[in-house]
This record gives C-alpha cells, sequence and structure tokens, in this order.
C-alpha cells in the first residue's frame, strides 16, 4: 500500500509557477525605476519681473510662463538673454519679483534647474566619463553600471569616445562643449534645462547632432528646455517657441492708474437760514458780487 501512494505521489504533476515575462507588473513606472523622470506638466512663472544694473534697465514689469516645450531666446548682446537665464538658475538675485516652478518659488540654485554656460564648467581633475557622471551626485543618486553605459553611449554619440579617460585640459574647446552637453543629455531629473549658446564652437554636423538630442531629451522627458542661440539654422532645426529679446518685450511700465471719480452727491436743500455761498455775478443775485445769500431773509 505505501508503494503505491509513493508511486502515485511521484506521477503527480507539480504544479506550473506563472511565467514571469507573461505577469503583468502592477506597480507604477516610479516604483519600478526610481530613476526615471516622472511626467508632469511643468510650469515655470516670471511675475512682475524687474532688473537693472545702474541706469541700464534690462527689464521692467516683466511677466512670462514657460510650458514644456523649447524655447528660444533671440536679439543682440546686451539685451539681458544670459542674464535671465542666471536668474532662473539661482546666479543672479539682483531683482525684484518672483521665480516659480510649478508653483514654487525658487531662492537661489536648485537641482531643478540645469545650466550649461557659455563658459563650460567641467571639473579639470577629473576625466571625460567622470565629469559626465558628477550630474548624479549633484541629484544625489549614486549611478550605477547602466548608468554608466548610457553616459559612455552618449560621449560616443558626442565624438568623444576616443577621449574618454582624458582630462579636459587635454582636449579641444569645441570638445569641452561637448563635454557639457553630455551631462545634460543624460540628467533625467531637472524639468528645466538653459542652454547658453550650446553650438557656438562646434561645426554645423555637429550643430545638426546636438539639435536632434536637444530635441530627443525634451519629447523624452517633457521638459522646459530654453535655448539661447544666433545661428538660424539651429532655431530652424528646433522648431521652438522664438522670444525676441525687443524693447517691448522686455520693458513694460506699469499703467499710471486713473484716479478714481468721486461719487455725485446727492442734491442739498438749505434750510431756512442757512447761508449758502454764491458764485459771483450769478445772474440770480442781479450781478451783485455777494458771497454768500440768506435763505428766507427778506430783510
Amino acid at each position: 500500500m505505501s508503494e503505491e501512494k509513493t508511486k502515485i505521489t511521484q506521477d503527480v504533476t507539480p504544479v506550473q509557477e506563472p511565467d514571469a515575462e507573461k505577469v503583468v507588473k502592477t506597480e507604477p513606472a516610479e516604483m519600478q525605476n526610481p530613476q526615471v523622470l516622472k511626467p508632469k506638466e511643468h510650469s515655470l512663472k516670471i511675475s512682475n519681473f524687474t532688473l537693472a544694473f545702474g541706469d541700464n534697465v534690462l527689464f521692467e514689469n516683466f511677466d512670462y510662463e514657460f510650458k514644456p516645450g523649447i524655447y528660444l531666446f533671440k536679439g543682440p548682446s546686451g539685451v539681458g538673454k544670459s542674464t535671465l537665464m542666471r536668474v532662473i538658475a539661482g546666479l543672479e538675485r539682483r531683482f525684484t519679483g518672483k521665480i516659480e516652478l510649478d508653483g514654487k518659488e525658487l531662492r537661489g540654485f536648485t537641482p531643478d534647474v540645469h545650466m550649461m554656460h557659455q563658459h563650460y564648467t567641467s571639473f579639470p581633475w577629473l576625466n571625460l566619463l567622470d565629469n559626465t557622471l558628477m550630474v548624479y551626485k549633484g541629484h544625489k543618486v549614486k549611478p550605477n553600471a547602466a548608468d554608466t553605459a548610457e553616459a559612455m553611449a552618449v560621449l560616443t554619440r558626442l565624438g568623444l569616445e576616443e577621449h574618454i579617460k582624458k582630462r579636459p585640459s587635454q582636449i579641444s574647446g569645441g570638445q569641452d562643449q561637448r563635454l557639457s552637453l553630455a551631462s545634460v543629455f543624460i540628467n533625467r531629473w531637472s524639468p528645466v534645462i538653459l542652454y547658453d549658446e550650446p553650438t557656438s564652437a562646434l561645426d554645423q554636423l555637429n550643430d545638426e547632432l546636438v539639435v536632434d538630442m536637444i530635441l530627443e531629451r525634451q519629447a523624452k522627458y517633457g521638459t522646459i528646455e530654453i535655448v539661447i542661440t544666433h545661428e538660424d539654422h539651429v532655431t530652424d532645426g528646433l522648431h521652438g517657441t522664438v522670444l525676441d529679446f525687443t524693447p517691448e518685450f522686455r520693458l513694460r511700465p506699469a499703467k499710471v492708474k486713473e484716479p478714481e471719480c468721486a461719487p455725485e452727491s446727492e442734491t442739498h436743500v438749505p434750510n431756512e437760514g442757512e447761508h449758502v455761498a454764491q458764485p459771483v455775478n450769478n445772474p440770480d443775485n442781479n450781478g451783485v458780487p455777494e458771497s454768500a445769500e440768506t435763505v428766507g431773509d427778506t430783510e
């Protein structure tokens, strides 16, 4: 009998575990990968903004709201394009007004805003790969092997694969500019990205590559991307909202408030014996320049 039980037990087919690939995951995307920027309708709002250097007023009562998309600052040098970028990045505080990101006022530097400066800000003691990965440290994230591989892929796409182990002092100006761009393109946390002339040191072939990568990044993360450029082919390629920094755009003097009219008083009926002022040479006074009459006075 015991042998039959043993045989029956051995013939029973074990229960199949469900195929892990067919199991539908119900966790939110941010729980599956906490490093992915959660899509959001971001808003960068500038309100009642005034900034001047001495007698040079760059902005007066300026208001603008940025929504997700690409914006291009255009205009000649000295009209406040880079200055406004520095204000948004928290690097310039000599202004009045308010800067808000998603309803929260920005006061000084925040990792929510990533600025690629006109004069590149690489770390001279680090090689190109470690420079690129420094953006992780700024967001208090420790890069793993996949993150390092992504950084290397971006550097390779930017034509820097042969220089990954070099330091910034060992590469050209154009290569250093592409290095600054690499840290932008692997930044998946900042909802606002600022580019101050990102293609100024590049040839047209690399210009087109950078334009493509900016477009890809914005589409992937739904961020606010603001670009300063003097190159028309870059403007045309980005298909963004062009903000021309004319005086009419930057300077909006406050309207003089018209004085409120006093409400018309009700007609006053004088009492008997009350003195009422009369205008000089009033016809009712028969031309006599008296200043007052007495109502009801018969004398």
